[in-house]
């Protein structure tokens, strides 16, 4: 099997020199960048390693080596440093089996230039000692297309274009002769160098790789290519190659280098807040190497099991390592710590974190004895360790013993507004609102740029019903922060102080809209408007629905604002203002999301300003959608009933045509036909209609069409008119059911007034005034109407004293 293996190999290395001389004969001719000659050749040496199950001789997975152009060398993610630590992980004594074995048979490579060209090869070397460099570099160039594979001519080449001050060339036929020869660490090492003096960092990181592969404990090449990685910001903690180290090292041999690497990835992992991961590393060090163990290894340890909350194994590090001994005992079900024997020359920072174990166990009458003991110590110095104790003891809700701590970190260094808002905590929680509020009011002079805190005091002024005051302190503020302006807003409305909530409502809008001053504005805006919307609505939802880094408003809080102001500006009939305010928020991009809502809000405020042609330009288009609710045409109906009558009636029939079933089109059209005085073509409508719906609605309005049929001058048929009349309101009569007998009536009694058919109409005005309203509410009793109808009736025959009965007995004022 081997020497099947050793015959496949040869095979394979035949054909793979084949494709490289291919490789170097296109790249020497120009046909192929430099890049792409290197990358065929990394696949080669891929496919040569691959070629045999069980390879004689091949070095531990590395990184390729992949160089598009100079600048482009990067690290292969196919292999090398970049794979899981259960590749990497292998045992040290099978990795010594396996370097003995490849060094038994790890061979010198023999040059592959044949004699012939070995005495051309040494003659350009005697040309270019003699200094005849341009016929050196023919004659390299002469070997290299007879043997593309041989590094020697690429090595003189480099020599000769250092020379003559041709760095970069030089640079690539160094690299291309580093490939070809022999597998030399110093000659990568030196490449690695040359390239971080360049900073071609990711080149050299490269180069770098190839090193290490050639010597895989070298732990001073891994801290080399860290430091190159760390130097071009490339890669993270997983990529440095730490962990594929340390599976290397045998902490029994090589105990202080463990140790060492170690504490140099914990710490990188500590100050990356990868607190579970740092306490990984170390709590390998304490299982492995115990008995190498220092004061450092138990300060970080212990450090990193604290920000982990892993308090137990904080308490039994102390235990074994610090001479510390501690008595448990069970109490409700709960283990607490009853006692400790601490001694007395132990180090500031132990002491603190084991008090932090003793608040975790609430054991607070001892972790009390030792916060007296390190009060006393400087909190420049220990002042992190202090601020957790305080805040570990306010999530306990121990405040006051919280807040002499934190009272000597607001007298130190350390003072920042974090720190008085946790003093205003304790003290909100001790119920002194006073000394709550004074805190407040110092750390707002000591900070007045930090608007998180101006914005937590107003809450609380807030809270106690000091709305003044809370206005006084976002008054403080003139950055324009949104939030901040968002408070004004709402205490102003808590006072009920209108002028100023729908100024400061003002500024907060402004902060992303374009005030619109006229019609002809919001038309150019809106046509921009929907250029580009399409291209910002994504990304404005993604920063919707997540972390708000700017700390601005909320989109349903600033849209309740919005409400409120529209609400007060109809309160006050400010039409304009309210249709001013609609226009500029319909083109803000913040509120896309809240599109379709401004568009029925800004329907309203043309509605209420008479500007209907807007009107009908907002609402069209929600017609053309595929399913539209009534209220929709009811409220296009509005907006539109006043515009021009040729806009409202070709709509109308571009929509009949495209859906001649659409029942809302078809009313609307049947109606404007009725208000021009086309009345056989709404009588026809409104029949079809009928016939589909049985409405009282429809019978009323086919009634009230023939009606005014009958009222024209030059009708003949005026008999048969009002009998069909009649019998529609007959219909009327039955849908509307009993109920409604009083408008009924009226509504009969007013056609035949319109008639002029007066006893039927009195009659009926006064069947009518039998009747009560089917609506108990004086808004909708027809009583007065009908009878002010009656007594013009009467006026109008000279019959004075009754008309002024019905206005005495049903009009009252």
């Amino acid at each position: 099997m081997a020497e099947d293996c050793e015959m496949l190999t040869q095979v394979d290395h035949l054909s793979d020199e084949s494709s490289q001389s291919d490789a170097v004969t296109k790249f020497m001719n120009g046909e192929i960048s430099f890049g792409d000659y290197l990358q065929q050749m990394d696949d080669q040496v891929s496919i040569s390693n691959s070629s045999c199950e069980k390879p004689v001789d091949v070095a531990p997975p590395i990184d390729t080596l992949s160089i598009g152009t100079l600048d482009d060398i990067e690290l292969s993610a196919s292999s090398g440093t970049s794979c899981s630590e259960n590749d990497e992980s292998t045992d040290n004594l099978e990795g010594r089996k396996k370097k003995k074995t490849s060094t038994k048979k790890k061979r010198p490579q023999r040059s592959k230039l044949s004699a012939t060209l070995r005495a051309v090869m040494g003659q350009a070397n005697v040309c270019y000692a003699k200094g005849d460099a341009e016929s050196a570099v023919k004659m390299c160039l002469e070997i290299i297309k007879e043997e593309p594979n041989a590094s020697e001519p690429f090595r003189t080449l480099s020599s000769i274009y250092d020379g003559i001050g041709e760095a970069d060339k030089s640079l690539q036929m160094r690299l291309i002769a580093a490939h070809l020869g022999p597998t030399d660490k110093e000659e990568w090492v030196q490449l690695a160098d040359i390239l971080k003096g360049e900073q071609r960092y990711r080149q050299a990181v490269s180069c770098c790789t190839r090193a290490i592969s050639l010597d895989l404990l070298n732990v001073s090449l891994y801290e080399k290519r860290i430091e190159l990685m760390k130097l071009g910001h490339l890669g993270n903690l997983e990529d440095y190659g730490y962990q594929r180290l340390l599976h290397k090292l045998n902490p029994k041999t090589d105990g202080p280098t463990v140790i060492r690497i170690r504490n140099i990835v914990g710490t990188l992992y500590y100050k990356d807040k990868k607190f579970d991961k740092a306490c990984e590393i170390w709590k390998y060090l304490f299982t492995n190497c115990e008995e190498l163990i220092t004061k450092n290894e138990v300060e970080l340890y212990t450090d990193a099991l604290v920000c982990n909350q892993m308090y137990d194994e904080c308490l039994s590090i102390f235990c074994k390592f610090c001479g510390i001994s501690v008595i448990k005992q069970c109490s409700n079900g709960v283990e607490i710590i009853a006692d400790t024997n601490i001694c007395n020359d132990i180090q500031t920072k132990i002491r603190i974190k084991l008090a932090l174990c003793l608040i975790h166990y609430h054991s607070y009458a001892i972790a009390r004895s030792q916060i007296k003991i390190f009060l006393k110590e400087d909190p420049d110095q220990f002042g992190q360790l202090f601020y957790d104790i305080a805040s570990k003891l306010i999530d306990d809700g121990m405040y006051l013993d919280a807040l002499p701590l934190l009272n000597r970190l607001s007298e130190s260094k350390m003072n920042s507004s974090d720190i008085w808002f946790k003093i205003t905590l304790c003290y909100k929680n001790l119920k002194e609102l006073e000394q709550c509020f004074q805190s407040y009011r110092t750390a707002i002079n000591l900070f007045p740029d930090d608007n998180d805190l101006k914005l937590k005091f107003c809450n609380e002024l807030k809270s106690a019903g000091l709305y003044n005051e809370a206005v006084e302190i976002t008054l403080k503020d003139q950055s324009n922060i949104s939030l901040m302006i968002y408070e004004r807003c709402q205490l102003y409305h808590l006072l009920k102080d209108y002028d100023a909530f729908i100024e400061a409502a003002l500024q907060l809008f402004r902060l992303h809209y374009i005030e619109i001053n006229s019609i002809d504005e919001f038309t150019l805006f809106e046509s921009l408007f929907q250029r580009s919307a399409k291209g910002v609505k994504g990304k404005l939802m993604q920063h919707l629905n997540g972390t708000d880094v700017d700390h601005s408003v909320s989109l349903e809080d600033e849209w309740q604002v919005f409400i409120k102001v529209c609400n007060l500006y109809l309160q006050r009939k400010n039409y304009d203002l309210f249709q001013q305010l609609a226009c500029s928020l319909y083109l803000s991009f913040k509120f896309l999301p809240k599109r379709p809502e401004l568009r029925l809000v800004l329907t309203l405020a043309c509605i209420y300003n008479h500007d209907y042609e807007l009107g009908f330009d907002l609402t069209r288009p929600v017609l053309l959608q595929s399913e539209v609710p009534k209220r929709a045409w009811n409220l296009f109906y509005l907006a539109s009933c006043r515009t021009e009558y040729s806009r409202l009636h070709k709509f109308l029939i571009r929509t009949l045509i495209k859906n001649p079933n659409d029942s809302n089109a078809l009313m609307l059209y049947a109606n404007n036909c009725l208000f021009s005085g086309t009345y056989k073509y709404a009588l026809n409508d409104y029949y079809i209609l009928y016939e589909r719906f049985k409405t009282p609605l429809l019978s009323f309005m086919i009634a009230l069409n023939l009606l005014h049929i009958a009222c024209q001058k030059f009708i003949t048929s005026k008999h048969a008119l009002v009998t069909q009349m009649l019998a529609f309101f007959t219909k009327y009569q039955e849908h509307r059911g009993s109920e409604a007998s009083q408008e009924v009536f009226y509504n009969i009694g007013r056609a035949f007034h319109q008639l002029e058919l007066l006893p039927q109409a009195i009659f009926y005005y006064k069947k009518a005034l039998t009747y009560k309203s089917a609506i108990d509410d004086r808004m909708f009793d027809l009583t007065p109407d009908i009878a002010f109808n009656l007594h013009l009736i009467y006026m109008n025959a000279g019959q004075f004293d009754l008309a002024k009965t019905y206005l005495e007995k049903y009009i009252v004022i």
